[in-house]
């Protein structure tokens, strides 16, 4: 039997989970290198006494590891048995439903397919491992179209109903199910976009803990972070969670049950934690985004801030994420960030040093114009240099952080003069056409009306169908790219919307060489295609239905899911999209924001014996004639107040 100091709390002391609502008290233990165990009690959850049981796995982690014990011939094993089976485990949980000859779902253990999917039985989702001891590989997949046998992975385990789907909260329960609508105690698994595997049991049938319905288990786990996918496994009298040694709840049969497989959680034991490396600070706005890579161990990170370089750093937060957004900075300060690792051993060295200051966006910029308006996401790409992150500065925030992949890199986004209100080191996102690409993560929301815009550079002919953005999954299709047009052969704007559409010709042809604005309109009732390319604003209209569309799963920036030379082979920036219809005027301000500088208008008006000047910005000059030299007038602002001289001047504002 292992043992290891308990630590009781009030809240998590280190880790990711987040319980839903406040639990009553919470008992936090980190059982092996990159695992965490915890323990939560409430005495009101849903109406009802509840005791929760998590195993917390950081599959980014290289010290842990996930194995499928089973046994032929049914159940003839108990969780403890189970984990006794398996070298180095932590942890176990009970695994799928099953009669007496084994499970009733499609189970595949080391490349063997060991049980198919019987009838009636729920196989919609499956906790899966390439069986090459590399925790990248783990996950939660969603069942195949032509079902689980084709599913090339070596270990894979099903069961249901779903919990969460992409992202999303599963609805439409059978409410004749007292499977569904009943309080059981309850074992589920679930998968998070930062890549995490949860296991949780829900003890159950008994005055100490109620058990959950189905839509309890759901609505709970969904409250425990980014929850991507997650199903249910079996419960009742089955479920059981083993910590190191000890089952941890109290299965409702008084004893364990025998069952027929399980889910076992191999690691080494935690060790100190080696300090994190690479950490980057990038400026969003008037804020500093902070990132770095995992530190092996760690359970949770102490980020910490300094005005003086090398020395005096205070910690500012304690996350579990790999990336912070420092929200409490002074404008035109520099600030020296360090990041320690954490976990129940100790605390590690601090990270190497990495500096940040933010700027404010000049009211008038591009930028600033385009958060104005509320943005869902947006992507700068003004950190594709620094690390794998693209940081979202839309309305959504860091979940919905971009992915870097393939040969990605960066060059000259608009800049100025012919781009004025863009800084003059605006960077923009490379695409080499075979590989690189900006991967967004499921969104999570419905739109019924949408723009999706941004600026695209393209050296040389596209691939036909080469995305600009695209979103492609079960549920919906939707996006938009380039295709060769029927009469000139150019790479002109189409779009895709709920699968349809993608026929519809254009006309918009897009410019070689120069940097172009596009954008895509939808409306229950339309949809607009847009291109400016400093020639006037062009648009092409379809008048169709066009149904809400959900993003359900991942979307790319600069490809297409749906087929590998479906890429884009130049440069895309400031690719932002809103949850709203944009008008033609919206669209072609959005440009302008861009291209020109505010109006200035100079005001003078008299006073007795005096004039007064005033302008809204910019630096006042002055001259003997409409047409003579001006000069700045150093160290005047508005309003500027002179008396008359009998002398002629002549004034004007510059602005750049």
């Amino acid at each position: 039997m292992r043992t290891w100091p308990l630590a009781l709390v009030l809240a998590s002391l280190c880790g990711y989970v987040r319980p839903a609502g406040a639990a009553d008290t919470a008992a936090t233990n980190q059982i092996g290198q990159g695992v965490i165990y915890r323990h939560y009690h409430y005495d009101s959850l849903y109406g009802a006494r509840e005791n929760i049981f998590i195993t917390e796995v950081n599959l980014n982690d290289p010290a842990t590891a996930m194995k499928f014990p089973y046994r032929s011939g049914g159940a003839t094993r108990t969780v403890s048995a189970h984990a006794a089976t398996v070298p180095g485990a932590v942890a176990c949980v009970n695994g799928q439903f099953f009669d007496n000859t084994g499970p009733i779902a499609f189970l595949k253990v080391n490349g063997v397919v060991l049980a198919e999917t019987q009838p009636s039985a729920r196989d919609q989702q499956g906790v899966t491992d390439d069986g090459l001891g590399q925790t990248s590989s783990f996950g939660i997949a969603l069942r195949p179209t032509a079902g689980w046998d084709g599913v090339s992975t070596s270990n894979v385990m099903t069961a249901g109903p779903e919990l969460v789907n992409n992202g999303l909260k599963v609805t439409g329960y059978n409410q004749n199910d007292g499977l569904i609508t009943n309080r059981h105690p309850r074992t589920c698994t679930a998968w998070t976009y930062d890549n995490r595997l949860l296991l949780v049991v829900v003890d159950g049938r008994s005055t100490a803990s109620a058990g959950m319905t189905i839509p309890e288990l759901r609505d709970y786990v969904y409250g425990l972070g980014p929850i991507r996918n997650a199903f249910n496994l079996d419960g009742g009298g089955s479920s059981a969670m083993w910590i190191a040694g000890d089952v941890v709840n109290v299965p409702s049969d008084g004893q364990e049950r025998a069952v027929v497989d399980a889910v076992a959680i191999a690691a080494s034991p935690p060790t100190l934690p080696g300090a994190p490396g690479g950490l980057t600070a990038t400026r969003s706005g008037t804020n500093i985004y902070l990132s770095w890579p995992l530190a092996s161990g760690a359970m949770s990170y102490n980020v910490k801030r300094s005005s003086t370089n090398g020395s005096g750093y205070l910690q500012i937060a304690n996350t579990t994420a790999l990336n912070y957004l420092d929200t409490n900075v002074s404008v035109e300060t520099t600030w020296y960030y360090v990041v320690t690792g954490l976990n129940m051993v100790g605390e590690s060295t601090n990270s190497p040093q990495a500096t940040g200051m933010v700027t404010v966006p000049p009211a008038k910029s591009y930028p600033a114009s385009v958060l104005a308006l509320n943005p869902l996401v947006y992507y700068r790409f003004s950190d594709v240099r620094i690390g794998s992150s693209a940081f979202n500065a839309g309305n959504l925030g860091l979940f919905w952080n971009g992915t870097y992949e393939g040969a990605f890199g960066s060059g000259a986004g608009p800049r100025p003069p012919v781009f004025v209100n863009f800084e003059t080191t605006n960077q923009a996102l490379v695409l080499d056409g075979s590989t690189a690409d900006v991967r967004v993560p499921a969104l999570g929301v419905r739109v019924t009306s949408a723009t999706l815009a941004g600026w695209v550079y393209k050296g040389t002919n596209q691939a036909a169908n080469a995305a600009i953005f695209f979103h492609r999954s079960s549920l919906n299709n939707f996006g938009l790219a380039a295709y060769p047009d029927p009469t000139t052969g150019g790479d002109a704007l189409r779009y895709t919307w709920n699968g349809t559409y993608y026929t519809f010709v254009s006309g918009l042809v897009l410019p070689t060489n120069q940097w172009a604005f596009v954008a895509l309109v939808v409306e229950p009732t339309r949809a607009s295609l847009y291109l400016q390319d400093g020639t006037g604003m062009k648009t092409a209209t379809k008048i169709a239905s066009h149904p809400g569309q959900t993003f359900s799963a991942a979307s790319y920036i600069g490809w297409d899911s749906y087929a590998a030379a479906r890429r884009w082979n130049g440069l895309i920036d400031e690719a932002v999209l809103f949850d709203r219809a944009f008008s033609p005027s919206e669209i072609n301000t959005l440009y302008q924001a861009g291209m020109l500088l505010p109006p200035v208008f100079l005001q003078i008006r008299q006073s007795p014996g005096q004039y007064i000047l005033e302008w809204p910005n910019g630096t006042l000059q002055q001259a003997d004639s409409v047409n003579g030299q001006y000069s700045d007038m150093t160290g005047v602002t508005s309003p500027y107040t002179n008396t008359f001289s009998g002398t002629q001047k002549f004034f004007r504002v510059k602005v750049r």
